[in-house]
């Protein structure tokens, strides 16, 4: 059967439950600004703000009526200072017209710039450990790693990187969810119109 798309862009679907996905750009390009926007898209269903701001882009009905609910978002911030982190949940509550000060029952947020690791778990191993146990928890429909860089040890490790995209591809199917990866492009010479994304694991999400 064809996919089920979460999101549309003028009636286009992207963003099919049980795949994955890469977001990237160059450095401070507005990567997070974009999947603010996203996840306004996913929560905002129906609001006017998100049309006016958003307008083409939205949750697809036929997948709304497949899941037979409103659908969840889990933020993942492996990266960013915590008044930055704050700054995206505010950008997104102002265009879904969310009180500021109250949490969204649809929208949680995992801080993870401060995990540290030992001898026995380095810290990007924590990470992708907590991750899973907050979808096994939580249960989002979509997942929003601002930072996959983060999850792994060696970005340019071939066997590395190729395990890491293969556990996010089975996670997502195994729960029927969008997985949304976050990762740098290498810093593009002059004469370069095509960048790609960072080390090998840039190559296996690509």
């Amino acid at each position: 059967p064809e996919p089920h798309y979460l999101l549309q862009y003028n009636g286009v679907g992207f963003s099919p439950m049980g795949g994955i996905q890469a977001l990237s750009g160059q450095k401070k390009n507005g990567k997070t600004f974009v999947l603010a926007q996203l996840i306004a898209a996913i929560l905002g269903h129906g609001s006017e703000r998100v049309e006016a701001y958003l307008h083409g882009l939205s949750v697809r009905e036929d997948t709304l009526a497949w899941l037979g609910r409103e659908p969840t978002v889990l933020y993942v911030d492996t990266e960013m200072e915590k008044l930055n982190s704050a700054k995206v949940l505010r950008r997104v509550h102002w265009l879904i017209q969310q009180d500021m000060k109250v949490p969204h029952e649809r929208f949680n947020v995992l801080w993870m710039r401060t995990v540290e690791g030992d001898d026995k778990e380095p810290a990007f191993m924590k990470r992708r450990r907590l991750i899973k146990l907050a979808i096994d928890v939580l249960h989002p429909d979509v997942v929003f790693i601002d930072g996959t860089r983060d999850i792994i040890g060696n970005f340019n490790d071939n066997e590395e990187s190729s395990n890491l995209v293969q556990e996010l591809m089975a996670i997502a199917e195994k729960h029927g969810i969008c997985i949304w990866n976050v990762l740098h492009m290498h810093p593009r010479p002059g004469n370069d119109d095509e960048s790609k994304m960072r080390g090998h694991l840039g190559t296996e999400l690509g």
